[in-house]
């Protein structure tokens, strides 16, 4: 649960398609995380779904947490939980 009191930034990135691309390059990912870091973005949206399939679930999370592990900055991270459709 969100803290009622909490100040949402207005901008944000959104990292599907650091994980979802079908010529994704990592490096080239992480980069772009930086630069947004860079930009003032503080608010990163994730989720477990973001990959290319269920043998790939977490990578865009995994991702934002090896670029997060270079740059130490405060932020902000809203995700969600996936369930693939064959799991219990």
């Amino acid at each position: 649960m969100w803290p009622p009191n909490a100040a949402v930034p207005l901008i944000g990135m959104g990292g599907m398609r650091l994980s979802t691309d079908r010529d994704r390059d990592e490096a080239r990912a992480i980069g772009v995380l930086h630069a947004a870091f860079d930009a003032g973005v503080t608010f990163l949206d994730t989720a477990g779904a973001y990959c290319w399939d269920e043998h790939d679930a977490g990578h865009n999370e995994r991702l934002i947490a090896r670029a997060c592990d270079v740059d130490r900055r405060s932020r902000t991270y809203s995700g969600r939980h996936q369930r693939w459709p064959d799991a219990p």
